[in-house]
């Protein structure tokens, strides 16, 4: 993948991007550094088992979106993880917002607040373009690659 006036605007068009480059298959690397070959349809989590992780209903999560003017929001990290334990992590999100809306650091912070109550842990908030725009190959690789999409505007 390469980065200029064509990269992907959003979530939903890297998994296009993603898929049809890969052909269903991808490499990952754990939290030990050990890199294998994983069959996406076999690893993908049900959504259901997301929610239930999140503690929030799918209706939840469309209001929170549409509230803060979010496109596209996917969890990705340690909540998809069979090893994840309900009291031990934080959730880690990655989000797009509506064009042309205002995504001040207030706004982020009170969105996290907001995220955290229900989920009843930390939350971390990334944006979709600072991950893109990141000079570490391995991060979007490893965000990008886990990330599983719970919200898509439309």
């Amino acid at each position: 993948m390469h980065f200029g006036d064509d990269r992907p605007a959003c979530i939903t068009n890297y998994y296009i991007h993603f898929t049809l480059q890969r052909a269903w298959f991808s490499s990952i690397v754990d939290e030990y550094g050990n890199r294998r070959e994983v069959d996406i349809a076999e690893w993908a989590m049900p959504m259901q088992k997301i929610y239930g992780r999140l503690q929030m209903t799918p209706k939840q999560i469309a209001e929170f979106c549409q509230k803060w003017h979010i496109a596209e929001l996917a969890a990705f990290g340690s909540i998809l993880r069979e090893d994840f334990r309900q009291s031990e992590r934080d959730v880690d999100f990655l989000f797009c917002d509506r064009p042309n809306t205002n995504m001040s650091l207030l706004r982020r912070v009170r969105m996290k607040v907001e995220l955290e109550e229900p989920c009843a842990r930390p939350a971390d908030l990334v944006m979709f373009s600072e991950v893109m725009a990141s000079h570490t190959q391995n991060r979007r690789k490893n965000v990008l690659g886990s990330a599983t999409l719970i919200y898509v505007e439309g």
